[in-house]
């Protein structure tokens, strides 16, 4: 785990590419989900990310929803979409 990774490194990017989807199959095959995408598999604080990348990215969760409605808008399915309003510890209470 480097702090100070560069986001834009391609082997950075490789690499948590890989873990993401690691945890992906996880969630799909441990809990029976057909399809797992656009999922914050943990506090942003413990990927394990850069301090650059550990950020809360409303916008590429939302349109991972978007996609999903648009690839089974023509089927009955079920979206459970948890849009998280970024916080910041005040270290209080």
């Amino acid at each position: 785990m480097n702090k100070d990774a560069d986001p834009f490194d391609p082997e950075e990017n490789r690499r948590v590419r890989t873990v993401y989807e690691r945890n992906l199959r996880y969630i799909q095959v441990n809990f029976g989900w057909d399809y797992a995408e656009r999922i914050y598999i943990n506090n942003k604080e413990w990927l394990g990310l850069s301090e650059k990348m550990a950020v809360h990215n409303l916008e590429w969760v939302t349109e991972g929803a978007l996609e999903f409605m648009d690839r089974y808008h023509r089927q009955p399915f079920f979206l459970h979409h948890r849009s998280r309003s970024p916080t910041k510890s005040t270290g209080q209470g």
